[in-house]
């Protein structure tokens, strides 16, 4: 083993105190007894489990953390955010937010990302700096956006990406067409195409507001999921953001297509969108995976905080303590997150790929330690999180990145907003 780490394993069928030994990019061993390794870390009161998966943000928007708030979403976005993005998002802007963004998210224990954003080079680029493992998606309107004229540039764009990254253990390139109320039907149509041509996945906001709702239904006679599952884009390679206001029918549709469904709870409650009915969902065999949008709406990138919202949330619109319980939560960000995305990530097991975080049971809020599964979805925070290991190696340890310079990233990024500001 080139590494071997001793703790309470959260597997897949089970806890157990044991080890978990890396070799190369691979979980080479799960078990009790102790192997030989070039590193063996047995620190008391670890608890290892899989990497988190974050299935929908837009990281370069942490430029705007805090700049606009307390807004609805048809105000937020068209007032605020895309004529900011259309003066202030560049290449470099993109970049750094980016990177400040991943920092957040390796430290609170995620080692995968789902963005859908603008110049998604250079989230790519910032992505192979710090080491993580990013499915990137080049946004695509019919309208002007920061880097492409048009959606059939953003669509070529996408298609460069997929083409560089073919081969990259670490990016994976996807089709991301921002909605059906900013993309019109023989975009979306394009968009699906490509993404069956190369085998990307497609990604997309759904149901998001009432607004929506009510401009989808105006232009289309239908409702949104009924709407993408005409044209033949809802598959098991679909993952549809939100989709808060959605029928008993539509959820239906989502099981049989083996589509995807994240929520992104924390930036929905913001913005005063609706509460998805998650629950339900999982309830009926959708697969349901967990996201923290971007933090110029959310405004953090916690995930372990964002479950914790989930399953309080979910108890609360079903009046039912039981619903939505710890473990079932902890699959959203794992498990679930793995099998939307295609990849061996998302489990502690032989053979997947080796995508990491150890949490500290030593730190004050969880103690006593009686159930791992209560602990990280009702009791830790991103805090709690003192190791997070991508591919087999270890990107964050002890408080340090130890990829990419933390304070060179922050004061980029003040220099980038200072002019937002100004």
């Amino acid at each position: 083993m080139d590494l071997l780490i001793k703790g309470i394993v959260v597997t897949p069928q089970d806890v157990m105190d044991g080890y978990v030994g890396i070799k190369g990019s691979q979980i080479a061993y799960v078990g009790k007894e102790r192997k030989k390794a070039e590193r063996t870390i047995e620190t008391p009161h670890l608890l290892i489990i899989p990497g988190l998966i974050n299935t929908h943000t837009h990281l370069a928007m942490s430029l705007f953390r805090g700049l606009v708030d307390d807004l609805k979403l048809k105000d937020w976005l068209y007032n605020y955010i895309f004529p900011l993005e259309k003066k202030f998002i560049n290449k470099n802007s993109v970049y750094w937010c980016s990177l400040l963004s991943m920092i957040e998210l390796v430290k609170g224990g995620v080692t995968t990302f789902v963005d859908m954003y603008f110049f998604e080079e250079e989230v790519a680029r910032a992505c192979k700096d710090i080491g993580m493992r990013g499915f990137i998606g080049e946004g695509i309107l019919d309208f002007p956006t920061p880097d492409a004229k048009n959606s059939k540039e953003a669509l070529e764009k996408t298609e460069e990406l997929s083409e560089k990254f073919k081969e990259d253990e670490l990016i994976d390139v996807i089709v991301a067409p921002h909605s059906a109320y900013t993309v019109k039907r023989k975009t979306l149509e394009r968009c699906k195409q490509l993404s069956l041509d190369k085998k990307m996945l497609f990604n997309i906001h759904v149901a998001e507001t009432k607004d929506e709702i009510e401009t989808v239904e105006e232009k289309t006679g239908k409702m949104p999921v009924e709407y993408l599952n005409d044209m033949h884009v809802l598959d098991e390679y679909t993952i549809l953001a939100h989709c808060i206001h959605v029928t008993d029918k539509e959820i239906e549709v989502l099981k049989e297509k083996k589509s995807t469904v994240c929520c992104v709870p924390e930036s929905n409650m913001k913005l005063a969108s609706g509460v998805a009915p998650v629950w339900k969902m999982i309830k009926n065999g959708v697969n349901v995976t967990i996201g923290t949008d971007g933090s110029a709406s959310n405004n953090d990138l916690d995930l372990l905080q964002e479950m914790d919202t989930v399953s309080k949330v979910q108890k609360l619109r079903t009046m039912d303590p039981t619903a939505m319980d710890a473990k079932n939560t902890l699959f959203l960000a794992t498990a679930n997150g793995g099998k939307a995305l295609h990849k061996r990530i998302g489990k502690i097991k032989e053979g997947y790929i080796a995508d990491l975080a150890i949490v500290d049971l030593d730190d004050v809020n969880l103690i006593p330690y009686f159930n791992p599964y209560s602990h990280l979805i009702y009791s830790a925070s991103a805090y709690n999180v003192k190791m997070t290991i991508v591919n087999g190696k270890i990107i964050y340890e002890k408080g340090r990145i130890n990829t990419v310079d933390e304070e060179e990233v922050k004061q980029k990024v003040r220099e980038i907003a200072s002019r937002v500001k100004g």
